[in-house]
């Protein structure tokens, strides 16, 4: 049988190959056979119920008679396309109009949503799908009909069942032609409710993409609101409530689930089933993991689930045909660029521009192209006439998006802006792009002098496009709706994703029987395609027929892909009180060398229910392999909802895990969910290994800990009384002078876990001209976590014996009680400190202090920064960004003007804002953010005033919160872990936290190394 059913499968999928070759040599001059069609479900019942559809009069409008192909001179004026692939035009102006989503069903009629903003369309907010057929199989479509009217604001569609989902305005709708009459006769809202209920929501939320899952559901993108969702299928009524936008459901039982990351347009999925979501000027953001994951451990706070795979990088740059109102688009959030037109080769002027109107991304998945094209992404921007392509490239988890070489400075397809306005790509059954352009826009174009001839057809209307190469000959196509089980079985072995979704989703809807032994036997066939294999474990997962042994069998598997997706199909096979079976857990087991960091990120998902014994130290042995990702470091964390104490004690105990920045990074996240869970016995525990560490690693990690215990009302010495040990061997550190400077610098800042009556006399002694300027700062800022006026007193008279690098940190001290800060100011009055010691953010907040007698002080030594004078030295400094620059040097700047606030890759302030992204910037930009840094402020880097409850007064900028802590970093460097029950308020002071005038004291050469390092610097 086995052998039979291989037979079946090389034949089937042979003709699957020559009805999608390019070659005419391969193509067969009859149609594909394909199983009887008797088992082919034929029921008009809607998705999700047995009841009948009910059937009305849907449709309003008159469709137009069928028309004939005509010749396409016209478009290589319109476009300019990639070397090698040639556009073609599938459906003109009289088959659509404004097209802004389309879907291909399974017997290759193409399924298009018409905008509403269409003048056509009576100026109204209703919409319209239309059905387009090819009828002799040219792939030309002839015939287009209104299949559906009447549609509030329809965004996004689907096929399903022989019909469609359409997501518009606030429902999700299932239409679906019951007649063969090519109109939907029936209607019915599936989903309902978004604008109503406990969550309302404005009534612009909007469905903007659909995508098939490997999972079997149907995948679903808002932009990211919220809200209440209903089902409308009785009798299966659910409701949910949205945490972002995105969500699925099971369109067979209409239940839903909530996913996280959100979305403007649309969602698609690549080979290995990961998901991704676009925005108008973010078109590539890669979700990382699973809302599931994200709500199993409630004491953990996951990071954020989406990956900007083009990171703001030069990859995603527009090259676009110059137009007279392209000279200014807007970028990535949070700031505006004008970039000039370039000469390219060949004397053609374009735009440089970043994405301001994309259309969603599609992850090629088809065959046309050729193996190098396989995973790459291709995505329209409608302001920018594009069709941009990235080559993805796997980085242990995480992607990054580049540019070919091939197409540097310019682009995969460019067109005539305003006459070629792409708003979605989709792949086609043939292997091709298809794109769906809104046409001109409705701004009253016409014919003029200097227009492109032969275009005035166009205008105002819409078209389908594909791009094919060169070469490209159309294939005959299988009409999958007339296969039968095991031919869609056969089709999951296609190297074109288009054709393995299909079949996925067919044997799905049919659930036939039929098909599970050649869908088992998939799974065992060495002859199957990788990815064939792949969707054969969820197709069976979907029919409720996959078995452990189809697991096991998967998790060894020469494919990663396979393993990967067999260790996330795992869980459904282990027991409530999560003892695997040993069989399984061996396979798990052997899964913890695995060479691919995409199966052990699985992994350590998967081990977040299980109980075998074994099971941390195999979490641990994760996370080492691969310490410097925080997606594992998220990955661990989430599945450690039980025995973190012995995971925490496994890693805590090996010095080079402790020294190692990733193993800090992880054991913060330990620190920040041991203390929030604030169980008496695992903190003693902690504390107890902490203890024994050597110094001064003990006394840095205890502190930290401490920091996190007070956000749960707790702290050291409370916890455990023998804490006060070693507070009182700290303090004898502090005094001894022949210990090494780090040594007592740790010692002094864990003074801060003991009381100001033991430490106090201490640490103002160490305020001494005969002190190091580390062993000082330690000490200021240990002190200013006490409230004696004397401590103030003690500053200020002191200052005179303060090395320079402790100034910063005695006037922060001073500003933080409003005691301390009048003796800053008598002492600024008397000219006993300078007022230049006080940067312009710093004088700022004196100039707006609550406390009015400061404030009137502060006006009588301060002025507000002359914003205009600023500009001023911009534009004088700007030259710079044309000298050739130093990194060595610039990095030597960066550490010691820098590195305070800021952080870039491995150098600067770990804690602190992080300048990754600069290096997509324009050196002019980065000058600007020097010199200026108030020209575009950054809400991130926004300056806030923190009063806390206790009375201590903090300015910075918040760098992390959570709903038990905000993260605040200082102006002298200063990470500050902040309970959120005793902070007053936060408020933004509407500037910049990053001081003016940071450029004195350098020339403009050493501005010039600064600007180079921040551009080249290892991330």
């Amino acid at each position: 049988m086995k052998h039979l059913f291989c037979l079946v499968v090389f034949l089937f999928v042979g003709k699957l190959l020559a009805a999608e070759s390019p070659s005419t040599n391969s193509l067969s001059n009859t149609n594909i056979p394909v199983a009887a069609t008797n088992e082919v479900n034929s029921t008009n019942a809607p998705p999700g119920t047995n009841q009948p559809m009910a059937v009305t009069n849907a449709v309003k409008s008159t469709n137009p008679p069928v028309r004939e192909a005509k010749p396409q001179p016209e478009l290589a004026k319109l476009f300019r396309v990639k070397p090698g692939f040639r556009v073609e035009m599938v459906a003109d102006e009289t088959m659509v109009a404004s097209p802004i989503a389309m879907a291909l069903d399974e017997s290759g009629r193409l399924f298009v949503v018409e905008s509403s903003e269409d003048p056509r369309l009576g100026g109204n907010q209703k919409g319209l799908v239309r059905v387009l057929e090819d009828s002799d199989g040219d792939g030309v479509f002839k015939t287009s009909r209104v299949f559906a009217d009447d549609l509030d604001r329809p965004a996004s569609i689907i096929c399903y069942s022989g019909g469609v989902f359409v997501g518009t305005a606030g429902q999700i709708i299932f239409l679906k032609d019951t007649k063969g009459e090519g109109v939907a006769d029936a209607r019915r809202v599936v989903y309902k409710g978004f604008n109503a209920g406990t969550n309302r929501l404005s009534n612009a939320v909007l469905f903007n993409g659909f995508g098939w899952g490997l999972d079997n559901r149907i995948h679903c993108t808002t932009e990211g609101q919220g809200g209440d969702i209903v089902s409308g299928t009785p009798p299966n009524t659910q409701s949910i409530v949205l945490k972002e936008g995105n969500f699925s459901f099971d369109p067979r039982t209409s239940q839903l689930f909530v996913e996280n990351g959100s979305s403007q347009l649309g969602i698609c999925f690549d080979n290995r089933g990961r998901r991704f979501v676009s925005y108008a000027t973010a078109p590539m953001l890669l979700l990382m993991y699973e809302e599931k994951f994200a709500l199993r451990n409630p004491y953990y706070e996951m990071p954020g689930p989406i990956l900007d795979v083009a990171g703001g990088g030069t990859a995603d740059w527009l090259y676009a045909i110059q137009s007279a109102r392209a000279a200014s688009v807007p970028t990535r959030p949070g700031f505006r660029r004008s970039l000039p037109a370039r000469t390219l080769r060949g004397g053609t002027e374009r735009g440089i521009a970043h994405f301001t109107s994309a259309g969603g991304t599609t992850i090629y998945r088809g065959n046309l192209y050729g193996d190098p094209y396989v995973g790459d992404a291709f995505m329209a921007d409608a302001a920018g006439a594009v069709v941009h392509h990235e080559k993805l490239v796997e980085e242990g988890v995480e992607m990054v998006a580049g540019r070919l070489a091939d197409e540097a400075g310019t682009e995969f397809l460019s067109g005539k802006p305003g006459l070629f306005r792409p708003r979605q790509v989709i792949a086609g059954p043939d292997g091709a792009i298809y794109i769906a352009d809104m046409g001109a826009e409705f701004s009253g174009a016409s014919d003029k002098a200097g227009a492109t001839p032969g275009l005035a057809t166009v205008k105002g209307h819409g078209h389908i496009y594909r791009i094919v190469p060169v070469s490209f000959k159309q294939p005959k196509s299988a009409d999958l709706a007339k296969a039968g089980g095991t031919n869609l079985v056969a089709a999951l072995m296609s190297p074109n994703g288009w054709y393995r979704d299909t079949a996925a989703r067919l044997l799905y809807e049919r659930q036939d029987k039929k098909a599970i032994a050649p869908l088992a036997q998939t799974i065992y066939s060495p002859v199957v395609p990788p990815l064939g294999r792949m969707s054969a474990l969820h197709v069976l997962d979907g029919m409720n027929l996959l078995v452990e042994m189809h697991v096991l069998k998967s998790l060894e598997d020469a494919d990663d892909r396979v393993r990967e997706h067999a260790v996330m199909l795992a869980y459904k096979f282990v027991p409530p009180d999560g003892s695997a079976s040993p069989v399984m857990w061996t396979q798990l087991t052997k899964l913890g060398n695995d060479p691919s960091p995409l199966v052990r990120y699985q992994l350590a998902f998967a081990l977040g229910p299980i109980r075998n014994n074994g099971r941390n130290q195999l979490l641990v042995n994760l996370l080492k392999a691969d310490l410097g990702s925080k997606w594992m470091q998220a990955a661990v964390m989430t599945s450690l909802t039980q025995d973190a104490v012995e995971v925490f004690g496994l890693v805590i105990n090996d010095p080079a895990f402790r020294n190692n920045p990733g193993g800090r990074d992880f054991l913060r996240l330990m620190f920040r969910m041991l203390a929030a869970r604030n169980e008496a016995a695992e903190v003693r525990q902690v504390i107890e290994l902490l203890r024994n560490l050597p110094e001064p690693e003990n006394f840095a990690l205890l502190r930290e800990f401490g920091d996190e215990l007070r956000c749960s009302r707790n702290s050291l010495l409370a916890a455990d009384a023998n804490v006060g040990a070693l507070l009182a061997r700290a303090r004898v550190v502090a005094l001894d002078a022949t210990m090494a400077e780090n040594r007592r610098v740790q010692a002094i800042l864990f003074l801060q876990e003991g009381t100001a009556a033991q430490s106090e006399a201490a640490l103002i002694d160490r305020l001494d001209l005969l002190e190091v300027a580390q062993v000082q700062s330690a000490a200021l800022i240990t002190l200013a976590r006490f409230s004696s006026l004397r401590i103030g007193q003690t500053i200020v008279q002191r200052w005179p014996l303060f090395r320079p690098y402790a100034h910063k940190d005695a006037i922060v001290a001073l500003l933080s009680r409003p005691e301390w800060t009048q003796l800053l100011l008598s002492a600024i009055e008397n000219r006993s400190i300078a007022a230049s010691e006080l940067s312009s953010t710093e004088a700022l907040f004196l100039l707006g202090h609550p406390d009015q007698n400061i404030r009137g002080r502060a006006e009588r030594l301060f002025v507000l920064p002359d914003r205009a004078q600023r500009q001023q030295v911009a534009a004088e400094i700007l030259p710079v960004a044309q000298l050739v620059g130093n990194a060595l040097q610039g990095q030597v700047i960066f550490l010691d003007r820098c590195a305070t606030c800021h952080r870039l890759g491995r150098d600067g302030n770990q804690g602190g804002m992080d300048l990754a992204e600069a290096a997509s910037w324009p050196k002019e930009r980065l000058v600007t953010k020097i010199v200026n840094p108030n020209l575009d402020v950054n809400k991130q880097g926004m300056l806030q005033f923190v009063p806390l409850l206790d009375g201590e007064m903090l300015t910075g900028f918040t760098m992390h919160q959570d709903a038990r802590s905000i993260t605040l970093c200082q102006e002298n460097g200063v990470n500050r872990l902040l309970p959120r029950f005793n902070i007053q308020a936060i408020q933004e002071l509407g500037v910049s936290a990053m001081p003016d005038g940071l450029e004195g004291g350098l020339n403009r050469q050493q501005i010039a190394d600064l600007i180079q390092y921040l551009v080249v610097a290892p991330r």
